[in-house]
């Protein structure tokens, strides 16, 4: 039998996965507690101060050219900014 509950984990998968999630941030926050107690200070390397990803965190001071502006005045394709315009077929 296939359902939202039983099939494929549905939501029992996902709440173990929750709790796996929460457990490692338990971790996490003891690890920081103890660096802290200890008076480590935790430093990133650069490497891991600037990438691809870390580069969309909210607070990131963004450069020119960062965001491809042109991309969001397309009227071919529907997204936020023109999503009720009419989109034609391409063939």
């Amino acid at each position: 039998m296939y359902n939202a509950t039983y099939g494929n984990g549905g939501a029992f998968e996902t709440d173990r996965k929750l709790i796996e999630i929460k457990t490692e941030a338990a971790k996490l926050r003891r690890f920081a507690a103890i660096e802290k107690k200890i008076g480590l200070e935790h430093k990133p390397e650069a490497f891991w101060q600037h990438g691809e990803y870390s580069d969309l965190l909210p607070g990131w001071i963004r450069k020119p050219g960062d965001v491809d502006v042109e991309w969001f005045k397309r009227t071919d394709i529907p997204h936020r900014a023109n999503a009720d315009t009419g989109v034609e077929v391409h063939h």
